[in-house]
């Protein structure tokens, strides 16, 4: 939608969306393991931090090559966070009833993906495609902020870090 505003051709934003793309799958395997070597917060943070980056730049930046590089830079933020919802409710999920826990996680997690394709849509409606590019970015940036502070404190619940370790042992290695 944003494209469209812009006045790019239909073409050129389907290439930018194929190259978001690329840049997405380039690093999902660097992601995974910079996420077990450093735990769940070296993916998610630069997740957030570079998906709102990529959005404030798009509003920002308001010509081809902005739109494309920064379409880029989303991809590339959203390849940093392939899987790490899904790892993270598999970390904080307990011992029993695990199963019940992880179909309620990914109910959450479904009803959130359901959900916000009808956000955007509401801020389209009522504010215009500006304003959701720069919502979006910022939302994403307060995630950073949320993430830092509450990820350990969720891990702390289950007596271990953010890499999945028990605390004991995270502080003899």
């Amino acid at each position: 939608m944003w494209g469209s505003q812009l006045g790019i051709a239909p073409h050129a934003i389907n290439l930018t969306f194929a190259a978001g793309a690329v840049m997405d799958a380039a690093v999902f395997y660097p992601s995974g393991r910079l996420s077990d070597r450093f735990g769940r917060r070296a993916s998610l943070i630069p997740t957030l931090a570079i998906m709102g980056l990529g959005f404030l730049g798009m509003g920002l930046w308001r010509s081809v090559t902005g739109f494309v590089v920064c379409a880029c830079i989303i991809g590339l933020g959203n390849g940093f966070g392939a899987g790490i919802v899904m790892t993270m409710g598999a970390d904080l999920s307990p011992d029993v009833d695990r199963s019940t826990f992880l179909g309620m996680w990914q109910s959450i997690q479904q009803a959130g993906m359901t959900a916000g394709p009808f956000i955007v849509s509401g801020m389209v409606a009522g504010f215009g495609v500006g304003a959701s590019v720069w919502v979006t970015g910022g939302v994403s940036l307060a995630a950073v902020i949320y993430c830092l502070a509450m990820v350990p404190r969720a891990y702390a619940r289950m007596g271990v870090d953010d890499r999945g370790r028990p605390l004991d042992q995270a502080s003899t290695i």
